[in-house]
């Protein structure tokens, strides 16, 4: 197929539908954003939705150790000051805050250290 801009709306179609088979088998939201067409050139964005948590848990699982972290401490709650917590995943690239936790009445993450989270009691 030649890369024309009347050409690109029927591409994305049948990229979109080709995607949508992959996204239920894996249990994902798969969806194209915006077409940037060049001559002979065409590129666009893709996001995916659906994945999270089970990537998250995995990194968790993978990197916990590095962090003095235990597995189990993957979704356990925490508290600081009023705020209910949830440790919900890594920042494996960070040194000094690597541990994300979900305020869970907001849904607000936040990042705090790894020495800090160990410190707190947990519920």
């Amino acid at each position: 197929m030649e890369f024309k801009k009347e050409n690109l709306v029927l591409l994305k179609r049948q990229l979109n539908a080709a995607i949508q088979e992959v996204a239920e088998k894996n249990g994902l939201e798969i969806s194209l954003g915006a077409l940037n067409y060049i001559p002979n050139e065409e590129s666009f964005t893709m996001t995916l939705k659906g994945a999270t948590s089970n990537t998250a848990e995995r990194i968790w699982m993978h990197h916990c150790r590095k962090f003095n972290l235990e597995p189990s401490h993957f979704n356990s709650m925490v508290q600081i000051k009023n705020q209910k917590l949830r440790a919900v995943g890594l920042s494996i690239r960070s040194t000094k805050r690597p541990v994300i936790v979900e305020d869970i009445d907001s849904g607000q993450q936040y990042k705090i250290s790894h020495t800090y989270f160990l410190s707190l009691s947990t519920f």
